[in-house]
């Protein structure tokens, strides 16, 4: 079972690919496996090489779906076509 996290976010992408968060940790994400065997976030993602005192998300197997930003004006007119198919994508392949 494909479990699917949706949460404001943002979560911090490194330069090699891995993910940082503050709140967002290995702890909390643990919990969600209790209802299925794989875990997809969907979160809105900035990418930064400066990962300052961040946590590393290390838990396997997570699949993060990066949404785009809608919670200002200018990101609903730019962006709410592109964030509700991803959204509508992945509530689809989830269970």
């Amino acid at each position: 079972m494909n479990v699917l996290f949706c949460y404001d976010g943002p979560i911090t992408k490194g330069p090699l690919g891995e993910y940082y968060t503050i709140g967002l940790t290995n702890e909390v994400l643990s919990r969600y496996y209790s209802f299925g065997d794989t875990l997809s976030l969907l979160i809105r993602v900035d990418e930064k090489t400066d990962i300052g005192q961040l946590s590393k998300i290390t838990i396997s197997p997570l699949s993060v779906i990066s949404v785009p930003e809608i919670k200002t004006l200018s990101g609903i007119l730019k962006n709410s076509n592109r964030a509700k198919s991803i959204i509508r994508d992945a509530v689809r392949n989830s269970d």
